[in-house]
């Protein structure tokens, strides 16, 4: 009769297809969809749109005129999430209080999606469009803003929170000038100019 073992990938990834291999051993001619080195034959099954749980597999041969039937044992396939990866950067660490910063967001998996940006706690949603997108950042009051994005887990991928940076907000300098007509006599006006 047929032996059944199974070869599965029990870290597959939702985004590809999983094969089942089934080996299938003493098959005639006519019945090897794919013959390996060992001599052994395999069936193949592709399952194509995964979700993220652990399924049951097991294979089956009815039998036939030449071969008792069979059954294997059944065996388990893990579907994880897809890992993220989350990162930021600024256009400029510091600025004055006049000044814009661009808060640049990649994520590692190419997809349309939106991340929760925070600064200094406020938040704001920016949409990522093939795992990229931006804040600018502008009309800040002097202060140093801590900046970090969120990416909320999806029935697909997992979440991830990015790295912290930091941005600093000077005050814009200034400079007084004092002018002064000297010397005047006693008696005359002092004239200052500012």
């Amino acid at each position: 009769g047929y032996e059944t073992t199974e070869k599965i990938c029990r870290d597959s990834h939702m985004e590809k297809s999983t094969i089942v291999r089934c080996n299938l051993s003493k098959a005639s001619k006519e019945e090897i969809v794919e013959e390996e080195p060992d001599g052994s034959t395999i069936a193949k099954v592709t399952i194509d749109d995964l979700i993220n749980k652990t399924y049951s597999i097991s294979a089956s041969f009815a039998g036939d005129v030449n071969f008792t039937g069979s059954a294997s044992a059944v065996k388990k396939l893990a579907v994880n999430k897809i890992p993220t990866n989350l990162t930021v950067t600024l256009s400029e660490a510091v600025i004055r209080v006049d000044g814009t910063s661009v808060v640049n967001i990649k994520l590692n998996q190419k997809i349309n999606a939106t991340v929760t940006v925070k600064v200094n706690g406020k938040e704001y949603t920016v949409s990522l469009t093939k795992g990229e997108g931006s804040l600018t950042l502008s009309d800040l009051a002097n202060a140093t803003y801590t900046i970090n994005a969120t990416f909320a887990e999806t029935d697909k991928y997992l979440g991830n929170t990015s790295n912290t940076v930091t941005l600093k907000v000077n005050k814009i300098s200034t400079s007084v000038d004092v002018s002064v007509d000297s010397p005047i006599v006693v008696g005359d006006d002092a004239i200052f100019k500012v």
